[in-house]
């Protein structure tokens, strides 16, 4: 029997809530899932499932969701929470997931250079730096989803782990590690390719691509720049002072078009909210 997919159906009933249902449910799947990384996460989910088809049932006889938990939804929240199995195992592979994202994510940049050794405890701190950093923003989400009501101060954990990710990101350009491997260029192609369709397969299967769309241009420029500059007819232009350009060049295009994506998908997601 194929297993249940309950984040992909948990997302598509959302579609059905109305516009204070749906900041009410919302803030109530923030604070569990933040609260339940320890906890058994498929049992969670069902548990963010049954919540939402309850919502949807008093929405059809016109009772808001806040008529119909009360004023105070965490507290039934951290009850419900309690009951739910506690399994390290998924906090596990939580983390592994954070790593392996960062580490796809940097390795095309560290690519780019046919002559630098790739620092592999450097890409291992980092990738463990990016997961503590993806644990606290669930944390902080968690805590200010029935902390704080005013725009702003919902807006302070995510300001707060941006700048401590980039703070430690810049720190990383300042470590080095005995862990380094050189390869060669035919090798660093091969490994290119079979990271960029690692990738595409990925993005490929994800149902929601808005999240990683702003990826795509500096990886897909990364990826090429790490190809171009490994063969022979092109080794001599990292160096030069064209070479320079058209690599600045590629590099704001890049940055240019990640921002218009970025800009875009915001726009859909606020339409589809409004829809709803």
């Amino acid at each position: 029997m194929e297993k249940t997919n309950w984040e992909e159906l948990n997302a598509e009933l959302q579609k059905e809530l109305t516009v204070d249902n749906e900041q009410f449910y919302v803030n109530l799947l923030i604070y569990v899932r933040a609260k339940t990384m320890i906890r058994d996460h498929e049992k969670a989910e069902e548990l963010l499932l049954e919540i939402l088809q309850d919502i949807l049932e008093a929405q059809e006889q016109g009772i808001s969701a806040e008529e119909y938990f009360g004023k105070n939804p965490k507290q039934i929240a951290d009850e419900m929470i309690a009951n739910l199995p506690i399994n390290v195992w998924d906090a596990v592979k939580l983390g592994l997931v954070a790593i392996t994202s960062y580490l796809v994510v940097t390795f095309f940049p560290t690519m780019v250079f046919p002559d630098k050794a790739i620092d592999l405890g450097k890409l291992l701190i980092g990738g463990l730096a990016a997961t503590v950093f993806a644990i606290l923003a669930m944390k902080l989400l968690g805590y200010s989803a029935y902390r704080y009501q005013s725009k702003f101060w919902r807006l302070v954990p995510y300001l707060f782990v941006a700048v401590g990710l980039i703070g430690c990101i810049a720190l990383l350009d300042f470590i080095s590690t005995p862990l380094t491997i050189s390869i060669s260029p035919t090798i660093g192609i091969l490994l290119i390719l079979l990271m960029s369709a690692i990738v595409a397969g990925l993005f490929y299967k994800e149902k929601d691509k808005d999240l990683w769309l702003p990826f795509i241009p500096p990886l897909t420029c990364n990826a090429i720049g790490g190809i171009i500059f490994r063969l022979d007819a092109f080794s001599g232009l990292l160096n030069s002072k064209r070479g320079a350009l058209i690599i600045a060049g590629c590099l704001i295009a890049a940055m240019i078009a990640q921002y218009v994506i970025i800009f875009v998908v915001y726009r859909r997601q606020k339409n589809r909210s409004l829809k709803s």
